[in-house]
């Protein structure tokens, strides 16, 4: 019984998380962030600190302070996203598939493309300053490399041009 009413709470928290990005395209950025805030409690104290719901909601969050004008929180959320999505990335890399760790680099990129949107001086500045956002950049950009370097290094003349192919595509989305 327990197992079933922890993973109900977590669809009503990942409902809410999809209800607050549909609040945010709407405008509707309070009503977003109060779901987002309540996704988020629920999700506390169910969900390990890796778990990949953590980092869609804290993107999503992130998104509606940034949009809010509130750049302080937004950091904040979107730092702690990218703290997750680092983690998890660092843990499961050697045992998931190639299309699971892609989507984990497009999922980190997409939060790192929304960090670096915050300003960084003026009267709406975050916190963001080269020193906070320069280790999540590195470990992305070297999570790229190194997944590439261990695709050459099991390449074989059998596997060269899906080698060759895979390469291109690596390069298209980096």
């Amino acid at each position: 019984f327990e197992k079933a009413a922890r993973k109900e709470q977590i669809l009503i928290a990942a409902a809410k998380v999809g209800l607050g990005q549909t609040l945010i395209s709407r405008g509707n950025l309070i009503e977003a962030r109060q779901q987002l805030d309540d996704a988020l409690t629920i999700y506390g104290p169910l969900l390990h600190k890796d778990d990949p719901h953590w980092i869609d909601a804290l993107a999503v969050s992130g998104t509606a302070y940034l949009a809010a004008g509130e750049m302080e929180s937004a950091e904040r959320e979107l730092r702690r996203g990218l703290e997750v999505a680092q983690l998890r990335m660092l843990m499961s890399g050697a045992y998931e598939s190639e299309r699971q760790r892609l989507s984990q680099f497009l999922i980190l990129r997409n939060l790192l493309d929304r960090y670096l949107s915050l300003p960084s001086d003026g009267p709406q500045a975050g916190r963001t300053s080269v020193n906070v956002v320069y280790p999540h950049v590195l470990a992305w950009k070297g999570g790229v490399a190194t997944r590439q370097w261990r695709d050459r290094q099991i390449a074989t003349p059998a596997t060269a041009p899906l080698t060759a192919e895979l390469q291109q595509i690596s390069r298209q989305l980096a």
